[in-house]
């Protein structure tokens, strides 16, 4: 497809791992890919996508501080966007980070 057209083209559809990501762009010969909700309980997951395809080699999943630290930056910021009241948009948006902590190497929170 990408061969038969002269604008940039991006591969749709969620990417969830960096081997799944590489394997579009080879199959399709996109210029880039969507990845979608994945990010929103693991943002780290844009790293690392970039540094497999750079290298071909897994990045080490973030330690649990890293992650901790970045969920709550990412979870004041739906406050700072959408509100803070009772029931109100940041509290409707924070859901989003819910897969989280599935995310983590032996699925421990330390905010649960």
């Amino acid at each position: 497809m990408k061969s038969q057209v002269r604008i940039p083209v991006i591969a749709n559809g969620e990417r969830t791992h960096a081997e799944e990501a590489k394997r579009v762009l080879a199959a399709t010969g996109a210029d880039g890919i969507m990845i979608g909700r994945a990010a929103q309980g693991r943002p780290w997951l844009f790293r690392e996508i970039a540094h497999y395809l750079e290298t071909g080699e897994r990045l080490a999943a973030p330690g649990a501080a890293e992650m901790g630290a970045v969920l709550i930056e990412h979870l004041e910021g739906l406050y700072t966007l959408y509100g803070d009241g009772a029931g109100g948009p940041g509290r409707a948006q924070a859901h989003r980070l819910d897969g989280a902590p599935r995310a983590w190497r032996g699925g421990r929170c330390a905010a649960r």
